[in-house]
């Protein structure tokens, strides 16, 4: 079970700790405020050796259709302002 979750350089999040994760974690909050990055960061974590993460990542913000495999387009987005020159870092405790 996923007990914390830390961000750094993450799409919206220069930095992001939830410390308190339980059985059951209710996330809420405005729109566009980070709710689904959170979840992305977790679900990229996992996908991690596999390339195909950063297509699926597009996929499910709607971008079906990609012109070219620049990491501008392709990396970028999941990097905090778009500077994937970062270092990204997803960290998870599991109890």
């Amino acid at each position: 079970m996923i007990t914390k979750v830390s961000l750094e350089n993450f799409k919206g999040f220069k930095h992001l700790d939830v410390p308190e994760i339980s059985r059951i974690t209710l996330i809420g909050g405005q729109n566009n405020i980070g709710k689904t990055s959170l979840l992305e960061g977790i679900f990229l974590l996992y996908d991690t050796g596999d390339p195909g993460m950063f297509m699926r990542h597009l996929a499910w913000r709607g971008i079906n259709v990609v012109s070219s495999i620049d990491p501008d387009i392709v990396v970028a987005p999941i990097f905090y302002n778009f500077d994937f020159k970062q270092n990204l870092k997803i960290e998870l405790t599991l109890t």
